[in-house]
């Protein structure tokens, strides 16, 4: 099976503020090592969550995975490519929450349209795969709406129809559910376990073991700087327990 996601002795170290420029930022800072020697892959079409503490560095990770940052040590590939290179960004589809790229004086639609351009796709392509984007996000009716006029569950909503415009082979979602009301949470894992999802390497950052159970059949949980579970989705107890028996 196609390996989709591989994470080889991945290590990330943020380093201490230069002697002299920490009083900028009124404080000092030492290196911070959120993890090390993290090693992980997932198969096309294969789901799976992160869970850990805060500070964990569940967002680091992802932020490699999407050529954002370059590792300290070790590599992070997508399809094989690495996650630093164009071509590999080209295959993910990413949702952070709190959104705040958008144009709040364009319509959703005009701001799909317009991110639909940066890929590369064709104005009348565009056009049409920010309908259809839309539409599986259960934005049908909100799409002349601008986008200052949106709630924020409904922003987070324009979010995941954007990271699906270029019908990516990989969806990484940092707490997608976060600002979202129960229903529109129910929603949208609905939708991730529905056949527009099918085929497609799924994963997703949360804190909610429940969540996890639903939506993956596999959890990663980092804590104290490594891999502390790679496995079924633990439960709430069990989650906390590894936090804890952490090092």
């Amino acid at each position: 099976m196609t390996e989709a996601i591989a994470v080889r002795n991945l290590s990330f170290t943020f380093p201490a503020f230069p002697a002299g420029i920490g009083w900028l930022m009124g404080r000092a800072r030492s290196a911070v090592t959120p993890f090390s020697g993290l090693s992980f892959s997932m198969a096309q079409g294969e789901r799976a969550c992160i869970m850990g503490p805060n500070g964990a560095g569940k967002s680091t990770l992802l932020k490699i995975l999407l050529g954002l940052l370059a590792p300290t040590e070790g590599r992070a590939t997508l399809f094989g490519l690495d996650s630093s290179r164009r071509e590999a960004r080209q295959k993910v589809g990413m949702v952070y929450p709190d959104e705040r790229s958008f144009y709040w004086r364009l319509t959703v639609r005009e701001n799909l349209a317009f991110f639909g351009g940066l890929w590369g796709v064709p104005p009348a392509m565009a056009r049409e795969q920010a309908e259809a984007a839309a539409l599986a996000a259960g934005l049908q009716d909100s799409l002349d709406r601008p986008f200052s006029d949106l709630s924020t569950g409904t922003r987070q909503k324009v979010a995941i129809a954007r990271a699906l415009l270029h019908d990516p082979g990989i969806i990484i979602m940092d707490e997608p559910t976060r600002s979202l009301d129960p229903p529109s949470a129910a929603h949208l894992r609905a939708w991730l376990l529905g056949q527009k999802c099918v085929g497609k390497t799924l994963l997703v950052a949360t804190h909610n073991p429940a969540e996890a159970a639903q939506i993956s059949d596999r959890c990663l949980v980092l804590s104290g700087g490594r891999l502390v579970h790679d496995g079924p989705p633990p439960d709430e107890r069990v989650v906390s327990d590894l936090m804890v028996a952490a090092p």
